[in-house]
């Protein structure tokens, strides 16, 4: 708590003080806790700082966020691994591991029960812990003890930290040379495209696509070359990501013309943004996929698509979340600030973002289609994950037989599907 005397204003307080010398009183008030010595000072004074910034989307990331997120390159450094929420004592549950990462090299699968890191149990630990426990610096040699149903005992693997990059596009399953077959359909040549983190790296010479937008041209690239006659992009799960990724994205599917328009806290600096780069795919039947999940880039693809008619849209309405995000170097170059600075709209000029006394009958998101809205629980959002994860992680090799295999079982997938076959026969 504060002293006494800021507590009825602390604004005209501070004003007639001064600053620094109130700023010594207040450290010196609250003493010097372990809790609060060396760097945890700065990340507890610029968090309690975002907590009062308006809009919601602002933030603080520390170096642990900084490395587990991948915020700033796209990438992050440690094992590709993440955990459920601890719910009572024990073992943690695997939640996800990332295609390719060390985890999943190594054997680890989602709902696998790590016991040790390290040698040391992870009782006492939370999922963040154990998540900043593995973020290692690249080149780091490390353990994971772990049991999974069936096993009579627990295994341990050893792994090392490396550079581990999610995959930015997906398709249907991995073929012998880990490339990806986009086809849902081989009979109807229908594709399917899943469009992860939206990225707008800079072309670093290395073999891998730079961006979203490369590896999206590629994928549409081997489809048209397997006589694609419909597609769906799925963006449910696409968690936004670089503006200009996100715009890069639109502009392979719609080409010329104004993708969305920013309108930033200072007007001077609103403006449209426009594809620049030639549309790749600008005739073949589209149905773009949304749900609660679809944020940010993820909804501006989608709102510009069904406002250029160029796609419809199956599934139910996306987050809202339309906050244009800088980032802001801190002290040392370890601490950095995620600070709204605008909104982007739709090119039609409805809102896109859905403020905190937004109704339901207010324009935000992205709706579906009337004929093509398909309502999911929680749960079933997260069995879907689940299924989706399994097909990604199947080795080109197996010939298991996986949930999806069975087109109904994704409710939005069918849908959009059966839209498609009606319109390309």
């Amino acid at each position: 708590s504060l002293p006494a005397y800021l507590l009825p204003d602390p604004e005209k307080a501070l004003k007639s003080r001064d600053i620094d010398n109130e700023l010594v009183r207040v450290r010196q008030y609250i003493g010097n806790s372990p809790a609060i010595r060396g760097d945890n000072a700065i990340r507890i004074s610029i968090q309690g700082m975002m907590k009062v910034l308006d809009p919601p989307y602002s933030a603080y990331l520390g170096p642990e966020e900084v490395a587990r997120d991948g915020f700033l390159s796209g990438e992050s450094v440690g094992v590709g691994m993440y955990f459920e929420e601890r719910t009572g004592p024990g073992a943690l549950i695997v939640r996800s591991v990332t295609l390719g990462g060390p985890a999943q090299q190594a054997g680890l699968r989602p709902d696998d029960r790590v016991e040790e890191i390290d040698g040391q149990t992870v009782a006492p630990w939370s999922a963040a812990e154990a998540g900043r426990r593995l973020s290692k610096p690249e080149g780091t040699r490390l353990s994971v003890t772990y049991r999974r149903a069936g096993m009579a005992e627990p295994r341990r693997v050893e792994m090392v930290s490396n550079r581990v990059r999610t995959p930015l596009i997906t398709g249907m399953r991995r073929l012998d040379n880990h490339s990806w077959d986009y086809l849902f359909d081989r009979q109807n040549k229908i594709g399917l495209i899943r469009v992860g983190p939206l990225t707008s790296r800079m072309y670093d010479g290395s073999d891998e696509p730079a961006d979203t937008r490369d590896e999206l041209g590629k994928a549409l690239e081997w489809l048209q070359e397997q006589g694609v006659k419909g597609i769906i992009l799925d963006l449910r799960e696409c968690p936004g990501g670089s503006l200009t990724g996100a715009v890069n994205v639109a502009n392979a599917f719609i080409g010329q013309g104004v993708i969305a328009t920013v309108e930033y806290r200072d007007p001077t600096k609103s403006r449209p943004y426009t594809g620049n780069r030639a549309a790749v795919c600008v005739d073949t039947p589209l149905v773009a996929l949304v749900g609660p999940d679809t944020s940010g880039g993820g909804e501006l693809i989608a709102a510009s698509l069904q406002d250029a008619q160029r796609a419809r849209i199956a599934g139910q309405r996306s987050r809202g979340k339309a906050s244009v995000q800088n980032q802001a170097e801190n002290i040392g170059g370890i601490h950095y600030l995620r600070l709204s600075s605008g909104y982007f709209i739709r090119p039609s000029g409805k809102n896109l973002h859905r403020f905190a006394d937004s109704k339901p009958e207010d324009d935000w998101g992205v709706k579906p289609e009337d004929d093509l809205e398909v309502r999911t629980s929680p749960a079933l959002r997260r069995q879907l994950r689940d299924w989706r994860l399994q097909h990604d992680l199947r080795p080109p090799e197996s010939r298991a037989v996986l949930p999806l295999d069975d087109p109904e079982k994704d409710p939005v997938v069918y849908a959009a599907w059966q839209d498609l076959l009606k319109r390309t026969k």
